[in-house]
């Protein structure tokens, strides 16, 4: 049996209150290494689904990590993701209420796979209650949408992230690109 394939990192990351995002951004870094060069934010506004746990206003980051990583170990960064929502949620009062929100996925030349712990029809268990949901896949040069794909997914903006840090995972497994980080 081969080892597994690698694949680029990416982290979508739900907040409220800028603190939590760095505080969370200083730890995933801890966890998985330097983040990538670059990232993309906008304010979180196709879905008020996380509103009434994390309240109102909330923004999007998507951000990715300088080293691969092997594709089967999608289920322990979800966990390891889950532990920190937990290390930084509001446990005051009733309930546990997360500051930050965070999805890791892994892209690779083919497709955008995300780790929930969410089943769902189209969604494969990893371990445990970790399942694994194709978000986009890369066809005719660029990649698209499928109808579970989440609305801040299938943004123009959004899609042309996801498609320059393919530009970029290509470039770096042909050897033609460096593996700087952010700063």
């Amino acid at each position: 049996m081969s080892a597994a394939p690698s694949a680029l990192l990416v982290m979508g990351v739900l907040f409220r209150e800028r603190v939590f995002w760095e505080k969370a951004a200083s730890q995933l870094e801890d966890l998985f290494g330097p983040l990538g060069p670059e990232d993309l934010e906008f304010p979180f506004d196709r879905t008020d689904y996380y509103a009434e746990e994390m309240g109102a206003g909330l923004k999007r980051v998507f951000v990715s990590f300088r080293d691969p990583v092997s594709q089967d170990g999608l289920a322990e960064i979800k966990e390891r993701s889950l532990w920190l929502e937990d290390v930084l949620a509001d446990t005051a009062g009733e309930g546990k209420h997360r500051r930050v929100n965070l999805d890791p996925g892994l892209l690779d030349l083919d497709r955008l796979v995300l780790a929930t712990a969410k089943n769902f029809s189209h969604r494969v268990c990893l371990k445990g209650g970790i399942f694994a949901e194709v978000e986009l896949i890369f066809r005719d040069g660029r990649f698209h949408p499928l109808p579970w794909t989440y609305p801040d997914y299938r943004r123009r903006d959004t899609l042309a992230f996801f498609h320059a840090l393919r530009v970029h995972w290509h470039r770096r497994q042909q050897g033609k690109e460096d593996h700087g980080s952010k700063g």
